[in-house]
């Protein structure tokens, strides 16, 4: 076993298997970016000269969301969306329009943050690091390049495979996938905010590699509602004792206590208000990433 040093206070061990298989699945969100210090939070583009754009050229969704205050994450616009659906019932093609425009706009902003010199004293960098002789899965929520470029930062002969899924698109293929979950409530016309309905949208599974894997990681990830369909089988049968998705070291990095309690109301929702047993049949430890360097 390795032992992963994640700053003074804690320290966990990855299991060593002989196997070629996949050992680490390292699921990663906007957090991930945050952690280089890069302006990539929902508040930063809301402060973009890109938002700005949309409010002059009298985009009625983006003033909507310019009046809301106390929005911070990424999750908060994807309910606001559906919010917006139902209470305003904006009529269905303007609102197309406008939620692609703001879409284009997202993407031009994301496009103009430079990544090209990642910063390495940050616990996202320590991870990829001491994570790099393992084989591992990478779900990728973000739309930036940011771990393709640490991964090759830290890429040698002794690197295990690591297979990168970017599972709602990228900047460099020039699309994103944005919107709500399949069970989100909105009216049935506004059908094309949901993610799935985008060309691009693929049901991606990797709940094989979860169940067979000895390691999860979430890092900078808020285990938000519109994201609930890619993990409730796996947290729901984590809780239970003897099977295959049980068992297993499961870390979530946070930033503080703040995201420490949001991570937890959804992970008590995702258990089915059984935390208790998802502790008890798991080696499982939140990670406070603010004090990892």
């Amino acid at each position: 076993m390795k032992k992963i040093s994640t700053g003074e206070d804690f320290s966990f061990e990855l299991v060593d298997l002989s196997a070629p298989s996949t050992e680490v699945v390292l699921i990663i969100g906007n957090g991930f970016d945050l952690s280089f210090g890069l302006k990539t939070s929902y508040g930063d583009f809301l402060a973009s000269k890109q938002f700005e754009k949309l409010i002059l050229d009298g985009n009625l969704f983006a003033d909507y969301l310019k009046s809301k205050p106390g929005l911070s994450n990424w999750i908060d616009i994807e309910n606001e969306l559906a919010e917006y659906s139902l209470k305003k019932k904006p009529e269905t093609y303007s609102f197309m329009e406008e939620f692609e425009l703001l879409s284009h706009q997202l993407i031009d902003y994301l496009s103009s943050i430079d990544i090209s010199n990642l910063k390495s004293n940050c616990a996202a960098y320590a991870l990829v690091r001491d994570l790099n002789e393992y084989n591992k899965l990478v779900i990728d929520f973000n739309y930036t390049g940011t771990f393709a470029s640490v991964q090759r930062s830290v890429d040698s002969p002794e690197s295990g495979k690591c297979t990168h899924i970017k599972l709602h698109g990228s900047l460099d293929e020039n699309y994103i996938i944005f919107g709500t979950d399949d069970k989100s409530k909105i009216l049935a016309d506004h059908v094309f905010l949901k993610k799935s309905f985008h060309d691009e949208f693929k049901s991606t599974q990797f709940s094989k590699e979860l169940k067979n894997c000895k390691t999860v990681i979430f890092f900078g990830h808020s285990l938000g509602v519109t994201d609930h369909m890619y993990f409730s089988k796996f947290f729901k049968q984590a809780c239970w004792e003897g099977n295959s998705y049980s068992n297993k070291d499961i870390r979530i990095y946070h930033y503080g206590k703040r995201s420490k309690l949001e991570i937890g109301k959804q992970l008590d929702f995702l258990t089915r208000t059984s935390i208790g047993l998802f502790k008890q049949f798991n080696d499982f430890t939140f990670i406070d990433s603010s004090k990892v360097t």
